[in-house]
Protein backbone atom coordinates (compact mmCIF):
# COMPACT_ATOMS: atom_id res chain seq x y z
CA UNK A 1 0.00 0.00 0.00
CA UNK A 2 2.79 2.46 0.74
CA UNK A 3 4.12 1.80 -2.61
CA UNK A 4 0.57 2.95 -4.27
CA UNK A 5 -0.40 6.12 -1.95
CA UNK A 6 2.88 7.00 -0.32
CA UNK A 7 2.86 7.54 3.86
CA UNK A 8 0.17 9.79 5.54
CA UNK A 9 2.36 12.35 6.10
CA UNK A 10 2.51 13.05 2.45
CA UNK A 11 -1.27 14.10 1.93
CA UNK A 12 -2.80 17.09 1.61
CA UNK A 13 -6.06 18.20 1.61
CA UNK A 14 -7.67 19.42 -1.45
CA UNK A 15 -10.96 21.60 -1.43
CA UNK A 16 -13.77 20.27 -4.52
CA UNK A 17 -15.97 23.10 -5.80
CA UNK A 18 -18.54 21.81 -3.10
CA UNK A 19 -16.34 23.25 -0.34
CA UNK A 20 -15.81 19.69 0.89
CA UNK A 21 -12.41 18.50 1.40
CA UNK A 22 -10.35 15.50 0.54
CA UNK A 23 -7.18 14.08 1.94
CA UNK A 24 -5.16 12.74 -1.22
CA UNK A 25 -1.81 11.05 -1.54
CA UNK A 26 0.78 13.31 -3.04
CA UNK A 27 3.89 10.32 -3.45
CA UNK A 28 3.76 6.89 -4.42
CA UNK A 29 2.77 5.52 -7.94
CA UNK A 30 -0.73 6.49 -8.03
CA UNK A 31 0.37 9.87 -7.22
CA UNK A 32 3.11 10.19 -10.01
CA UNK A 33 1.03 9.15 -12.55
CA UNK A 34 -1.48 11.30 -11.69
CA UNK A 35 1.13 14.47 -11.58
CA UNK A 36 2.99 13.22 -14.93
CA UNK A 37 -0.58 13.82 -16.43
CA UNK A 38 -2.49 16.41 -14.51
CA UNK A 39 0.44 18.14 -13.85
CA UNK A 40 -0.04 17.39 -9.78
CA UNK A 41 -2.38 15.37 -7.79
CA UNK A 42 -4.41 18.12 -6.88
CA UNK A 43 -5.81 18.96 -10.22
CA UNK A 44 -6.18 15.65 -10.75
CA UNK A 45 -8.67 15.20 -7.82
CA UNK A 46 -10.49 18.47 -9.14
CA UNK A 47 -11.24 17.09 -12.43
CA UNK A 48 -12.00 13.84 -11.28
CA UNK A 49 -14.72 14.80 -8.80
CA UNK A 50 -16.15 17.16 -10.95
CA UNK A 51 -18.97 15.00 -12.10
CA UNK A 52 -20.11 14.28 -8.84
CA UNK A 53 -21.33 17.81 -8.35
CA UNK A 54 -23.48 18.08 -11.22
CA UNK A 55 -25.54 15.44 -9.21
CA UNK A 56 -25.60 17.12 -6.20
CA UNK A 57 -28.98 19.13 -6.83
CA UNK A 58 -31.07 16.38 -5.67
CA UNK A 59 -32.28 18.59 -2.17
CA UNK A 60 -32.92 22.12 -4.13
CA UNK A 61 -34.84 19.80 -7.01
CA UNK A 62 -37.24 18.44 -4.27
CA UNK A 63 -37.69 21.62 -2.83
CA UNK A 64 -38.90 23.68 -5.67
CA UNK A 65 -42.45 24.39 -5.62
CA UNK A 66 -43.53 22.90 -8.85
CA UNK A 67 -41.75 19.89 -8.14
CA UNK A 68 -43.30 19.52 -4.71
CA UNK A 69 -46.72 20.17 -6.17
CA UNK A 70 -46.31 17.51 -8.85
CA UNK A 71 -44.89 14.96 -6.17
CA UNK A 72 -48.42 15.69 -4.37
CA UNK A 73 -50.06 15.47 -7.34
CA UNK A 74 -48.50 12.25 -8.39
CA UNK A 75 -48.91 10.54 -5.02
CA UNK A 76 -52.61 11.56 -4.98
CA UNK A 77 -52.72 9.80 -8.29
CA UNK A 78 -51.33 6.70 -6.72
CA UNK A 79 -52.95 6.86 -3.94
CA UNK A 80 -56.48 6.80 -5.93
CA UNK A 81 -55.34 3.47 -8.08
CA UNK A 82 -54.57 1.47 -4.87
CA UNK A 83 -50.62 2.13 -4.82
CA UNK A 84 -48.93 4.27 -1.77
CA UNK A 85 -46.25 5.68 -3.61
CA UNK A 86 -45.05 9.44 -3.02
CA UNK A 87 -42.56 9.22 -5.88
CA UNK A 88 -41.54 7.09 -8.82
CA UNK A 89 -38.75 6.29 -6.75
CA UNK A 90 -40.92 4.55 -4.16
CA UNK A 91 -42.77 2.91 -6.58
CA UNK A 92 -40.33 1.38 -8.07
CA UNK A 93 -39.18 0.23 -4.61
CA UNK A 94 -42.66 -1.31 -3.97
CA UNK A 95 -42.99 -3.49 -7.22
CA UNK A 96 -39.69 -4.78 -6.69
CA UNK A 97 -40.68 -6.18 -3.33
CA UNK A 98 -44.42 -6.71 -5.04
CA UNK A 99 -43.46 -8.62 -8.01
CA UNK A 100 -39.74 -9.53 -7.66
CA UNK A 101 -38.49 -7.61 -9.94
CA UNK A 102 -34.57 -7.09 -10.53
CA UNK A 103 -33.01 -4.77 -8.25
CA UNK A 104 -30.18 -4.31 -10.69
CA UNK A 105 -30.76 -1.68 -12.91
CA UNK A 106 -32.19 -3.18 -16.55
CA UNK A 107 -30.12 -1.34 -19.80
CA UNK A 108 -30.51 -2.55 -23.18
CA UNK A 109 -29.62 -6.17 -23.72
CA UNK A 110 -25.70 -6.00 -24.41
CA UNK A 111 -23.96 -8.66 -26.86
CA UNK A 112 -23.05 -11.70 -25.42
CA UNK A 113 -19.42 -13.17 -25.22
CA UNK A 114 -19.94 -16.05 -27.78
CA UNK A 115 -21.18 -13.08 -30.18
CA UNK A 116 -24.84 -15.60 -30.84
CA UNK A 117 -28.06 -13.57 -29.09
CA UNK A 118 -27.56 -11.34 -26.30
CA UNK A 119 -26.13 -11.66 -22.81
CA UNK A 120 -28.61 -13.39 -20.64
CA UNK A 121 -28.85 -10.74 -17.25
CA UNK A 122 -30.77 -7.85 -19.37
CA UNK A 123 -32.55 -9.98 -21.48
CA UNK A 124 -34.18 -12.78 -19.13
CA UNK A 125 -35.13 -9.49 -16.74
CA UNK A 126 -36.65 -8.33 -19.32
CA UNK A 127 -38.42 -11.46 -21.43
CA UNK A 128 -39.57 -13.31 -17.78
CA UNK A 129 -43.49 -13.12 -18.05
CA UNK A 130 -45.39 -10.15 -16.27
CA UNK A 131 -48.64 -10.39 -14.36
CA UNK A 132 -51.17 -8.42 -15.31
CA UNK A 133 -51.26 -6.80 -11.39
CA UNK A 134 -47.30 -5.55 -12.76
CA UNK A 135 -48.66 -4.40 -15.88
CA UNK A 136 -51.68 -2.16 -14.42
CA UNK A 137 -48.68 -0.76 -11.73
CA UNK A 138 -46.87 0.60 -14.03
CA UNK A 139 -49.91 1.98 -16.29
CA UNK A 140 -50.94 4.04 -13.13
CA UNK A 141 -47.20 4.83 -12.70
CA UNK A 142 -46.50 6.05 -16.34
CA UNK A 143 -49.98 8.17 -16.13
CA UNK A 144 -49.48 9.33 -13.03
CA UNK A 145 -45.76 10.39 -13.95
CA UNK A 146 -47.94 11.96 -16.80
CA UNK A 147 -50.59 13.79 -15.83
CA UNK A 148 -48.94 15.67 -12.74
CA UNK A 149 -46.23 16.64 -15.17
CA UNK A 150 -43.47 15.06 -12.92
CA UNK A 151 -40.67 14.51 -15.53
CA UNK A 152 -41.01 18.42 -17.16
CA UNK A 153 -41.33 20.04 -13.22
CA UNK A 154 -38.45 18.10 -11.92
CA UNK A 155 -36.31 19.05 -15.58
CA UNK A 156 -36.80 22.58 -15.51
CA UNK A 157 -36.22 22.77 -11.49
CA UNK A 158 -32.88 20.65 -12.14
CA UNK A 159 -31.57 22.99 -15.02
CA UNK A 160 -32.55 25.66 -13.17
CA UNK A 161 -30.00 24.65 -10.33
CA UNK A 162 -27.59 23.08 -12.60
CA UNK A 163 -27.21 26.64 -14.29
CA UNK A 164 -27.65 28.59 -11.57
CA UNK A 165 -24.20 26.63 -10.31
CA UNK A 166 -22.14 26.32 -13.59
CA UNK A 167 -22.67 30.87 -13.64
CA UNK A 168 -21.66 30.28 -9.99
CA UNK A 169 -18.53 28.36 -10.72
CA UNK A 170 -17.75 29.66 -14.37
CA UNK A 171 -13.85 30.93 -13.39
CA UNK A 172 -12.77 27.25 -11.59
CA UNK A 173 -14.94 25.53 -14.77
CA UNK A 174 -13.16 26.72 -17.36
CA UNK A 175 -9.69 26.18 -15.17
CA UNK A 176 -10.75 22.64 -15.04
CA UNK A 177 -11.02 22.75 -18.72
CA UNK A 178 -7.88 23.91 -19.04
CA UNK A 179 -6.44 21.08 -16.94
CA UNK A 180 -8.34 18.60 -18.67
CA UNK A 181 -7.00 19.96 -22.22
CA UNK A 182 -3.49 19.98 -21.42
CA UNK A 183 -3.86 16.66 -19.39
CA UNK A 184 -4.61 14.81 -22.52
CA UNK A 185 -1.74 16.60 -24.75
CA UNK A 186 0.49 15.39 -21.60
CA UNK A 187 -1.21 11.42 -21.37
CA UNK A 188 -0.30 11.74 -25.50
CA UNK A 189 2.96 12.54 -25.10
CA UNK A 190 3.71 9.90 -22.53
CA UNK A 191 2.08 7.45 -24.85
CA UNK A 192 3.90 8.54 -27.43
CA UNK A 193 7.41 8.07 -25.62
CA UNK A 194 6.00 3.98 -25.68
Amino acid sequence: MMALAGPISAYVSVTGLDGSVREVPTRGCAAAARSAIYGSVRRFISVAEFPAYLFRFGNQIYADPAVKAALSAYSDCMKRSGYAATGPAQAFAAAQVRFGTPSASVGPPTPAANGRGTSSSPVAALSRTVSQAERAMAVTDATCQTTSRLASAWDEAGFSAASTWIRGHRAALLALAKIQRRSVLRARMLLSRG
